[in-house]
């Protein structure tokens, strides 16, 4: 195992043991995306049914272990982890949303594209993601997120 790999394996560690309440060693397996979020992995719903489905347990249906769920997720996880051109593409991502090179998107156009694209986020999703990005004046600004290629941060605008 690599050190990248062991710094990766005690963070999923750790985010388990919060979950883990009662420190018996498992934690609710209604807990699985919310865990595969945390790690930087966002399956749909669909997906996220097969993978609980494959940590799933018979014996113990409504609780897993680390290690039922590093089986399965590891794979996901580390994948996911693998730090090449991150922000680059972040930042090029919010590019391609920003047409006129403002510097922000504005909330309306985010909440817009996010529950209409791809898989629809819920209006109560919509409202919390947007309470957690530092919204100002009904602007996002991506600056503070996405590191310019160059490897400088966009500056944030006031």
């Amino acid at each position: 195992m690599t050190d990248a790999q062991r710094r990766l394996f005690a963070k999923i560690k750790n985010l388990f043991s919060v979950f883990d309440k009662s420190r018996s060693g498992t934690c609710d397996i209604r807990e699985a995306g919310t865990l595969l979020r945390a790690m930087g992995v966002y399956p749909t719903e669909a997906k996220l049914k097969d993978i609980v489905m494959q940590i799933l347990d018979p014996v113990q249906p409504t609780v897993m272990t680390l290690d039922q769920f590093l089986r399965v997720a590891w794979p996901l996880i580390a994948a996911q982890a693998d730090p090449r051109d991150s922000d680059d593409v972040l930042y090029r991502a919010f590019l391609t949303l920003d047409k006129d090179q403002r510097g922000y998107l504005d909330v309306e156009t985010i909440k817009r594209m996010l529950s209409t694209m791809g898989e629809p986020m819920t209006s109560e999703e919509l409202e919390e993601m947007v309470s957690s990005i530092g919204v100002k004046d009904g602007k996002f600004f991506y600056g503070a997120l996405a590191a310019h290629p160059s490897g400088r941060l966009s500056a944030d605008r006031d």
